[in-house]
């Protein structure tokens, strides 16, 4: 399982760097919001601290009128290897709704856990319940069991 998901990880990053050079080759870059951190206690949330995810590569539809389902979908492919999850939504501005999923105890010899952030943009003008959205930005951070890396959340690989 280690094996995998560092793998992935490593994928990962490979295509974000291409995708970075991509962008600043083109002139475009990922939507950024006005307001750039959503901050809980003893958190960081900030979308800086958060290795970028190119969103070619999240295997879902990307839209609905749910951001927090949206984000689970987008991320649940490793729900049935964790013990924990959290799903927190936040609205910093009323056309942005930024998700943080954190899964702790994953079955992993390293990683001991993973949280993504994720944020969507309104696509239409409805009041906020009715609203569609889209995921237009992604992130992830793990933490290391102890003896296996860092202890805090971060976008270092564990060992």
């Amino acid at each position: 399982m280690a094996s995998k998901l560092k793998f992935f990880l490593a994928v990962t990053a490979g295509m974000a760097a291409t995708a970075a050079a991509g962008a600043y080759i083109i002139g475009c870059s990922p939507p950024a919001p006005t307001h750039n951190s959503v901050n809980a206690p003893g958190q960081q949330t900030n979308r800086a601290n958060y290795k970028f995810i190119p969103l070619e590569t999240i295997k879902s539809s990307q839209q609905g009128n749910d951001p927090g389902a949206i984000a689970l979908e987008a991320f649940s492919s490793m729900e049935s290897e964790s013990r924990l999850r959290e799903l927190r939504v936040e609205y910093p501005q009323p056309n942005l709704a930024v998700v943080i999923i954190t899964q702790t105890g994953l079955l992993d010899d390293s990683i001991a856990g993973i949280r993504y952030r994720v944020e969507l943009i309104s696509t239409s003008e409805s009041a906020q319940t009715g609203k569609e959205w889209k995921i237009v930005w992604a992130g992830w951070q793990v933490k290391c069991y102890p003896g296996r890396g860092h202890q805090d959340w971060s976008t270092k690989e564990c060992v």
